[in-house]
């Protein structure tokens, strides 16, 4: 098994950074930008989710081979003003807490070290039914699980998060 100490972020409001208003509800992940991690089943679910949440935005942390195929899909998708690609950060703690919530959708995990952050940033966990992802996050208690390649289940998930503050709340308090 894995762990990781609680992030502990330094105050930067990445939020304001990236101008996202107060209100908005933001959705992050933070991985390695290849295959496996199946980012763009996140970004056609931010296509579902924002007709629902108009100003959604979901920050995608992390760089790799399959930044350019992203990039063009989130602009087929029109979503260029939803979806932020923003690289490697150094500022992990920070990104964490402007999340609502914060997702995990890869074809296939171990223990994944970014989702026992969120966790650890008190964040409710969106992810997929994979490797060690259910001994990490139960289903309904620390988080929401998905199967794996499904926007639409995806969304439905992500969207019961954003629109239901106790409950996200209580999640995100169970994941800490």
């Amino acid at each position: 098994p894995n762990a990781v100490a609680a992030p502990v972020p330094t105050g930067h409001d990445v939020r304001a950074e990236l101008g996202i208003p107060g209100d908005a509800p933001v959705v992050v992940t933070v991985c390695q930008l290849r295959p496996e991690k199946a980012v763009e089943v996140l970004v056609e679910a931010a296509a579902l989710v924002r007709g629902r949440q108009p100003e959604l935005r979901v920050l995608v942390a992390g760089d790799g081979a399959e930044r350019g195929r992203l990039e063009s899909l989130i602009e087929e998708q029109g979503l260029a003003d939803c979806v932020l690609l923003l690289g490697t950060r150094s500022d992990i703690p920070d990104v964490l807490v402007a999340a609502d919530v914060a997702v995990c959708c890869s074809d296939f995990e171990g223990t994944p070290l970014s989702v026992m952050e969120y966790m650890g940033a008190g964040k409710p966990v969106v992810a997929t039914r994979v490797g060690g992802l259910p001994e990490v996050v139960e289903d309904g208690v620390q988080g929401l699980l998905v199967e794996p390649r499904d926007p639409a289940n995806l969304a439905d998930a992500l969207a019961r998060l954003l629109e239901g503050e106790p409950l996200r709340r209580r999640l995100g308090e169970a994941a800490r």
